[in-house]
Formats: structure tokens, sequence, C-alpha cells
């Protein structure tokens, strides 16, 4: 109980803010209907893994910014999340417009009285976010990121990925670290450097931090942590507008230079002073200075840490939260998930295997069978169906003799009889005519 008691008051220390007021165009056509943040993985919306795991670090509140469009519905999903206990307090975003990251911690700016994190509502992690912040504390930092390095890519992943769209496609960032202490050197994006001939490293810079170690397949896992001062620079450099993008490396780059005296604009003028306790002639004066830093997951760290930020890595996530969800998502009884779902019908000879999850009241048929699958609430399922790799979510009917192998189907879509997708996306409410075969498409309500 003194442990739980001394965790809560060093959370105390910060403040949380999930995004949630992204458009989800990457995500298309499963957020056409409905907001990114309540995309199901594993039959839960996505942003309860964020709030159970600030809850689990004993936040008492959170700050979730939602686009006013979507304020009332993602207002009721959360409120129907009876388990959480955590405080949250839905800001929208202003209507009609599409703001980046750093804009919306702008509209939240009088609400932040000390050190803030900043986390992604696509993100799932079972991170214990006391050693991010204990790093953020050491270092006194103005940003601390985590970042995850992915084990290396199979010769079969390397080929899938040359096969994706542009869209589920990212741009690498070129991230340069100090393996000494983890300060963050170098930070920007395949964009920025492809517009540039070369990218320069002052000499200061490299007489500081001999070594430094430069990753191209750092995945951003979007948590960060701010010093406070950082949201009153923002407020005042309207021109920065998203995070990853803009703020993060401009307060990279920035950490190397030096104030600029008679410059109101200057970052510095927001940098808390610190004491100089050298003794070089100069001591007692007040220097200004910050620093940035990264925890970095290596491959074989058994931290889980996925974003569901595309179409690919979503499925991808639904595929594998089966094997964790109960670290991810524990129930406050102690039990374990029920993948097969009491209230579900199965039909005769119908199999569902011990990798698949079923929501409750769906009924199969005859026949059926069931392979590594998220399939929602109230489905009707005819006979002889074959489902693998997919997620179906609530409320889906699928007609007699249909096979659906790698898709996601959205909440009430009907699917006629005979009907094969082979690594397709069915918007919601859509109607998929008889004897219909897909492979890769987007099927909306202009498709067919």
């Amino acid at each position: 109980e003194l442990c739980n008691k001394e965790t809560s008051r060093a959370m105390r220390e910060f403040q949380a803010i999930v995004l949630a007021g992204g458009q989800g165009s990457r995500m298309y056509p499963l957020t056409a209907d409905i907001p990114k943040a309540l995309l199901p993985v594993g039959n839960v919306p996505m942003v309860v893994y964020i709030l159970s795991l600030l809850e689990r670090a004993k936040f008492d509140e959170v700050i979730v910014i939602v686009q006013q469009s979507e304020l009332k519905t993602v207002g009721h999903y959360l409120e129907e999340m009876s388990f959480l206990k955590i405080k949250i307090d839905l800001v929208p975003t202003p209507e009609d417009t599409d703001i980046g990251t750093a804009d919306a911690l702008r509209l939240v700016k009088d609400k932040i009285q000390c050190d803030f994190m900043v986390l992604s509502c696509d993100l799932i992690t079972d991170l214990d976010i006391h050693r991010l912040a204990d790093m953020h504390r050491v270092n006194e930092a103005a940003v601390t990121c985590l970042l995850s390095k992915p084990p290396p890519k199979t010769e079969v992943e390397m080929l899938a990925e040359k096969k994706l769209k542009a869209a589920d496609r990212d741009m690498n960032d070129y991230i340069g670290i100090d393996p000494n202490n983890l300060q963050l050197v170098m930070f920007a994006s395949q964009a920025d450097l492809l517009d540039e001939e070369n990218y320069t490293i002052k000499r200061s810079v490299m007489r500081s931090h001999p070594r430094i170690d430069i990753h191209t397949d750092m995945l951003d896992a979007h948590f960060y942590i701010f010093s406070k001062w950082v949201i009153d620079f923002l407020a005042e450099r309207k021109t920065i507008s998203t995070i990853r993008g803009e703020l993060v490396p401009y307060l990279v780059h920035k950490q190397f230079s030096r104030p600029k005296a008679g410059n109101p604009g200057d970052i510095f003028n927001f940098v808390p002073e610190t004491p100089d306790f050298s003794c070089r002639p100069t001591a007692n004066k007040k220097e200004k200075s910050f620093k940035c830093f990264a925890m970095v997951l290596p491959p074989d760290d058994p931290v889980f840490c996925m974003r569901a930020n595309t179409v690919t890595r979503y499925c991808d996530l639904n595929r594998v939260i089966l094997k964790c969800i109960n670290t991810l998502l524990p129930k406050a009884d102690g039990t374990e998930h029920v993948l097969l779902d009491p209230a579900t019908t199965l039909g005769d000879r119908t199999i569902v295997g011990a990798d698949s999850l079923i929501g409750g009241s769906s009924v199969f048929g005859d026949r059926c069978t069931v392979k590594k699958c998220i399939v929602g609430k109230h489905c009707v399922i005819g006979d002889r169906v074959k489902l693998v790799n997919s997620v179906v979510m609530d409320h889906v009917t699928i007609s007699s003799e249909c096979s659906i192998t790698n898709s996601v189907v959205c909440r009430n879509a009907f699917l006629g009889k005979n009907v094969t997708l082979l690594s397709c996306q069915v918007g919601q409410g859509h109607n998929v005519p008889d004897n219909a075969n897909c492979k890769g498409e987007a099927l909306v309500e202009e498709s067919i």
C-alpha cells in the first residue's frame, strides 16, 4: 500500500494527454464512419488500451483530444467502459479543421501545469511508464521519446513491404543517438533530407558526442514526455504544427545552440535558468540549456510496443493481440479474458481455433472454420464459411459459402453468398453482392 502511494505521488509530477483527434486517413476505409480511436483491437476500442496503461500507472486524470464531430461518439463509448476509473477530460478540436499534433497541444495549454506526457491513441504497449518518467527526471530533459528497434526483417517481410501501398509505407526517420547517455543528437525525416543535398552536424556537436549511432529503422512510438516550458514555447511559436515532424526535430537541433540576446522569440527565453556550479570565473551566473533524450527498446526487449497507424499494422496488431491481451488489458478481478464468449452459438462441426476471439451473441452456421480471427458481437455467420487471419467487427452478416482471408470487415457490413475476399477491407454498412471475388480492394459504396 505504501508503494502504491509513493507511485501515485510520483505520477502527480506529470499530466497525461492522449491524442485522438486525427483524421485517420491512413486507415481508410476503416475510419470512414468510425473514429480511429474507437477501432476495435481484440474487440476493445484501441484508445482503451492507452487509458488502461495510464490508470495502472496511477494517473487520476487524463486529457483526451478528439475531433468536435466525434466528441459525442467517443464520449458515449468511453462511458460504456465502466471498468475504467480514470477521469477523462475530453477536449474537442475546432470544427471542420484538420490540425496537427502540436496544434492540438496548444488547445490545452491552460490546462498544463507541470511536465506532461503525450501519447497517441493508436499506441498499444505494456511499458512500465515509470521507466520513461525516471529517465526524463534524471536528465531534466526538454523531451524524452520512446523508440523501439524492430528485429531484422525476413525476406518474406521485405517482399511484403515492397508491395505495400504508399499510404501504408513510413518515411524513415534518421535518428542519431549518443550510445553513452542516450541523448538525441539528430532527428530528421527522410522527406527533410531529400530536400537538402547534405545534412550538417556541427563540429562542436561531434566533439561533445564523438560517437553517434544513426538509425533509419527506429519506430517512433509517439510517446513523449515534455518539460512544462515546451508548451509555453509552443503557444508563441505557432508555425510549428506537428510533434514528430517539427517540434521534436526543432528541439533536438536547438539544444546545441546558444541564447540570442534581443530576440524575444528565442526558445531559450522559455527555458528555466539553471545554476552554474563550476569553478570557472563566470560561476554563479545562470546558464540556459536543455537536452533531448530517447529510451530505445531493443528487439529482444519483452515490452510489447506496437502502433495501429496503418491498415496493415492494424491487421498485424489484431493477429498478435491475443498472446498478450491479459497483460495489456488486465481485468480487475485478475481473471483472464474469455476468447470464446459463452453467449456465442456454434453450428454443427464448426471449428473455432484457440487463436481466435469471438464476441458475445454471435451465431455461426454449420461446418464453419475460424483461424486467427477476431469476430465482434452480434455477428451472423452462415454455413460453410471460412475465416482466416481476419477482423470482423460487430453486427456483420456473412452469408453461406464465403471465404475471407487477411481482410477486415467493418460494422454492419453484409456479405452475400459465395463471396471470396483476400486482403480486402469492407467499409461500414457496405453490401458485397453474391459471388464477388475480390483481392486487395477497399470495398466501399462507390467500388461495387
